[in-house]
Order: C-alpha cells, then structure tokens, then sequence
C-alpha cells in the first residue's frame, strides 16, 4: 500500500519582494506505507520544511481518503493541483511510479529521492536521468529542502510543454528489443480503422530533456501497448500508465475518445501483483495476456471508429 501526503504552501512566500496573489502551491508527495523507513521521511520531511525560515507556513497534508470517498479521483486532483512531485524511490514500487507519471504527463517537475546512495542501483536508468535527491545525511537533506524551494519559486517550466495525445495514434512498446507475439496482428488492426501504429523500445527511454523521444511518443498516443515482463521494463510500462491517466482523452471536439493503455502480462504471475491502481481504472487501463491483446486492440479501433463518425456528422 503506498500514502501519499500534500505540502501546501502559499505563493510569494518563498521569494520575497512585494505582495502577490497568495495561491497555494502544493507538492505532492509518494511513498510506501509499508516501509517504516519511508514514513519516517514523510514525517521528518515535514518537520523539516516547519523548521526552515522561508518554508515555516508549509502545511503537509496527509493523503488519506476519508471513508466513504471516491479514493482514485481524489488522488487525482490532489495530482493534478501540485506543482511539485516528491517521489521515494529507495524502493521501486509499481504505484509510485504510476503517480510520477502522472504528474510528469502534466508537466509537473519530480524530484526522486532515496535514503542512501546505495539504493541508486536499484533504479531504473531512465529515472537516473534526473538528479537524484537522498536523505540519508544532513548534508542531503539540507540539498533536498533547497530543490524543493527551488522548484517552487521557479517562474518559468524547465522543460517544454508535454504534447497533447493524437486520437488516431498507437505505440507498441518493446522490451528488450522484443516485439509483441502478435505484433503483425496488432499492425494490421490498426491499419484496419485508420490507426496510426508506431514502435518503440523502452531501452531507449529517457527523461533527459533532451532524449524525450520515447516519452513525447507515450503522452501523444491515444492507446499504449506495453508488456509486463516481471523485470525491470515493467517500470516504465507502471510509469506509462500515470501518463495516461493524467490526459484521459484525445481531441478537442464535443465528444471524448478515452486513452487506453494495455497492459500485456508475458508472464502469468504478474498480474497478481498489480496493485488497485491499475484495477480501478478500467476505462482506461486493460491488463490482458497475449492471447486477448489483439481484441483490446480491437475494442479501442472501434471506439475510435465510432468517434471518428461522431466528429463528422454535420
């Protein structure tokens, strides 16, 4: 199970100068409920942020859900109002990367952190792309209180906008340099209602600002294809799906086509360690095998052909 936590801090008091509109501004902060060492830094984390001068009226909210509540949605828009990720990755765990997705696919920053630099080996090297921040020292510490101002009083973003996703196109991911067992079918499906069908290796995933490549190719796809495998490519594959879920539809116009993202387990056992992240989504996310992908694929040309219909009637 993984807490998620939101520190709200009011704009302007980090940077001085004259008044300014005071909107909350807000980090979103995941880790692993699980892990007394992963609640430990939500809790010093906060104690923290209270006990430096510019950051004192820093609020941390807890994520909890109240009982009765619908509980992804109001994650969600805990999400989509940050302007600031905080991520503990000393474990990889599937949901956490699921919600750095997410806000990565808005176009909000991450700051990863872990408790020691021995835990970097553990993450997957397109996370190591971006600095990594710990709080195993205070020296580390100190570094990850000063990013988080940082990040807040940034007037401008750090990277280009995300793209938005195009409704006629479909990424096949690869892992390892594999293609799907079906990968023809797949071809031949989305050639069948118009789909644009594209492929890509998640060896070559980056956030390096300037290797986007792969992630410009998830954000602007309307369905992903991506094989859970039980190694370390499931990673991206738990990433992929937070940048669905963040931009849930592709178009502009008067009816909505869903995004899909389909998730195809090579290996049996996988699907049982999915977590209720991927389950209460079903709109948008379909874990399936190898001998039901190509009817997911199916159902989404024909979501698609049916849009597509409804945009051209006069």
């Amino acid at each position: 199970m993984v807490r998620y936590s939101t520190v709200q801090v009011a704009r302007g008091r980090l940077t001085g100068g004259g008044p300014r509109p005071q909107q909350e501004q807000a980090i979103f902060v995941a880790y692993s409920f699980d892990r007394q060492e992963s609640e430990t830094f939500r809790q010093e984390l906060e104690s923290r942020l209270r006990n430096t001068t510019s950051m004192r009226r820093v609020k941390v909210r807890d994520g909890h859900v109240a009982e009765g509540r619908p509980w992804a949605s109001s994650i969600r828009k805990r999400l989509q109002s940050a302007h600031l990720l905080v991520a503990d990755l000393t474990v990889v765990e599937p949901e956490v990367l699921c919600e750095c997705g997410f806000a990565w696919g808005l176009g909000c920053p991450i700051v990863p952190v872990i408790s020691a630099t021995r835990a970097m080996r553990s993450l997957p090297e397109w996370i190591r792309d971006l600095q990594i921040g710990s709080y195993g020292t205070e020296a580390a510490w100190d570094a990850l209180i000063d990013s988080i101002a940082e990040h807040l009083n940034a007037r401008n973003p750090s990277r280009e906008p995300v793209p938005s996703p195009v409704p006629n196109q479909v990424l096949l991911l690869r892992a390892n340099g594999g293609t799907p067992p079906v990968a023809d079918q797949l071809q031949a499906a989305a050639s069948r209602y118009g789909l644009d069908c594209q492929e890509a290796d998640v060896q070559s995933a980056s956030l390096d600002e300037d290797n986007l490549d792969v992630l410009w190719q998830v954000a602007s796809s309307s369905a992903v294809v991506a094989p859970l495998t039980g190694t370390q490519n499931d990673n991206f594959a738990f990433f992929s799906v937070g940048m669905v879920l963040a931009r849930p539809t592709a178009g502009e116009a008067r009816s909505k086509l869903y995004r899909r993202i389909i998730l195809h387990c090579t290996v049996p056992s996988v699907e049982s360690t999915l977590t209720t992240t991927f389950r209460r989504n079903h709109r948008s996310i379909r874990v399936t095998s190898a001998s039901t992908i190509l009817q997911e694929l199916h159902e989404f040309g024909r979501r698609f052909d049916n849009w597509r219909m409804g945009q051209e009637k006069p």
